[in-house]
């Protein structure tokens, strides 16, 4: 199998909430045009190292926040980065587990993204980019006919996949996924995992997630975090089939975790 491009690459990485340390010495080359899934217990790090990624981790509040260590994206250090964080954030997508949808309609929860990103202004420039965002979230043909309603009117499954739509409509070039089918049903989740599948043929997707037939469905690459620290990783199917370390086997049997 040929080797896909590294798009983001962590050195030595670790992180302190106050006193506590969650993240522990991690390194992990993550590649373009694949589905990455982090898996572990609650509280091994995952989402700490998903929110890493794109400075997300820097609006945790009430914590004072210590990091070591490197990610290396687009040639530079973004962990040394001080300015201008909403480019990062724009060129490494995010959607969280939990629907979060603008108190705006359903178009503008769109274009409000498009334009903060100058990628058009008036209606004409923005209608058509608007509409490909919400096709590419398989949403648009669901929705056409209501853009103007309140992005509230639409479901579940509806709100996370407008909520994808407004991560890819300023084309990142990787998108973080934070456990993003654990508040839908498993009708809604099948549409999420048939676009998450789809979205890697424009770009790398690294998805946190709990459900381990979920992980061996979707994923390219594993990695199996244990407090803080990164176990294991690798092809999926290789770790599914064989994992290396005692520990992995557990969590992916079910024994522990």
């Amino acid at each position: 199998m040929r080797k896909r491009e590294t798009i983001i690459s962590i050195r030595n990485l670790s992180i302190w909430f106050g006193k506590k340390q969650a993240l522990n010495n991690v390194s992990l080359d993550l590649y373009d045009k694949e589905i990455t899934a982090i898996i572990g217990a609650s509280g091994c790090g995952k989402s700490t190292l998903l929110r890493s990624l794109n400075r997300m981790i820097d609006e945790t509040a009430g914590v004072r926040i210590r990091k070591e260590g490197e990610i290396f994206f687009g040639g530079e250090d973004i962990m040394r980065k001080k300015d201008d964080i909403e480019s990062i954030r724009a060129r490494i997508g995010m959607v969280f587990q939990k629907p979060n949808p603008f108190q705006k309609s359903m178009y503008d929860n769109v274009a409000w993204v498009l334009k903060m990103h100058r990628f058009g202004e008036t209606k004409r420039e923005l209608d058509p980019l608007v509409e490909r965002a919400l096709k590419e979230a398989g949403l648009f043909n669901e929705i056409k006919d209501r853009l103007h309603e309140n992005a509230y009117t639409l479901s579940g499954g509806q709100q996370q996949r407008l909520c994808i739509a407004r991560a890819i409509a300023v084309k990142p070039e990787a998108l973080l996924m934070d456990e993003p089918c654990s508040a839908l049903d498993p009708i809604a989740t099948a549409h999420i995992e048939d676009l998450i599948q789809k979205l890697k043929k424009e770009m790398a997707v690294i998805i946190v997630t709990h459900n381990i037939a979920q992980a061996a469905r979707l994923s390219d690459r594993l990695v199996f975090m244990h407090f803080g620290e990164i176990i294991e990783k690798g092809r999926t199917k290789k770790i599914f089939s064989n994992p290396k370390d005692s520990r992995t086997q557990g969590y992916i049997t079910g024994r522990f975790g």
